[in-house]
């Protein structure tokens, strides 16, 4: 699973975005529901006693929520 930006791709290891369409079903899916499958579900991803992975999450957490707004306001298509 690939999430594009504008400066940055985010890459997604294969076994996470398997687990990630069990957890969330054959439904569509935005970028808030992998956030909060990172956050809720697969908080193991992120060490939160380490401030390095801390810092990712955290950047992670603000581009897909940017890029939630950007496809609730229609600025993203998907297929």
């Amino acid at each position: 699973m690939l999430f594009a930006f504008a400066e940055t791709i985010n890459v997604i290891q294969s076994s996470i975005h398997s687990e990630f369409h069990q957890w969330i079903g054959r439904k569509p899916c935005e970028p808030k529901d992998f956030l909060k499958f990172a956050s809720e579900v697969k908080g193991d991803l992120f060490d939160s006693t380490s401030s390095k992975a801390m810092e990712r999450f955290n950047t992670l957490a603000i581009k897909l929520t940017s890029l939630q707004k950007n496809y609730e306001n229609n600025h993203l298509r998907y297929k």
